[in-house]
């Protein structure tokens, strides 16, 4: 996360707990991460300096006014008029990670070569998070490269069951054979 981030995520933070709706702010910051996440033309439109403020501004109104909170909106405006519209999904992000933090929620990937269900995907976070004794949010990344199975990362801990893995280990294990 760049600084620039940071110092806006920051504020942002800080009037989540001054208006006592930390919470409230956190699931809506969390649904915009996913719009942007989702959607490269609003990034390239509020990242385009040929757009004007005025328009940028006008434009998060129309999409974000009455779905999420004033401030939030108010905040995504400043933002735009300072001239960093290009870091929103980024302080966004960096927003959700100061969450994590006080909340003591581990991130981490979970990858995958097949479509898991939220359902799926939830089962996995409890298992890892029961053998971590901590809460984990997983976000899922596809790889065909792991054949079947999952591989998950969560800061410095991997837990591989995947074929490919198990190939390796076997192909490994055979070398130490044969060697001998």
């Amino acid at each position: 996360m760049s600084k620039l981030a940071r110092r806006y995520s920051i504020a942002l933070y800080e009037l989540a707990e001054e208006e006592k709706k930390f919470a409230e702010y956190r699931n809506e910051v969390k649904s915009l991460i996913e719009i942007w996440e989702d959607n490269f033309q609003l990034k390239d439109f509020l990242s385009n300096q040929l757009v004007s403020k005025e328009d940028k501004k006008a434009f998060l109104d129309d999409v974000f006014r009455n779905k999420v909170n004033d401030y939030i909106l108010n905040f995504m405006k400043i933002v735009v008029d300072k001239g960093r519209a290009a870091y929103l999904e980024e302080i966004l992000k960096d927003f959700d990670a100061l969450g994590n933090e006080k909340l003591n929620i581990r991130q981490g990937i979970l990858y995958t070569p097949m479509s898991l269900s939220k359902e799926e995907v939830k089962q996995i976070e409890q298992s890892i998070g029961k053998k971590m004794n901590e809460e984990v949010h997983l976000k899922v990344v596809k790889d065909p490269s792991l054949i079947a199975g999952i591989k998950v990362v969560v800061n410095d801990k991997i837990f591989d069951n995947s074929v490919s893995y198990k190939l390796t280990e076997l192909r490994n294990t055979l070398r130490k054979v044969g060697d001998a």
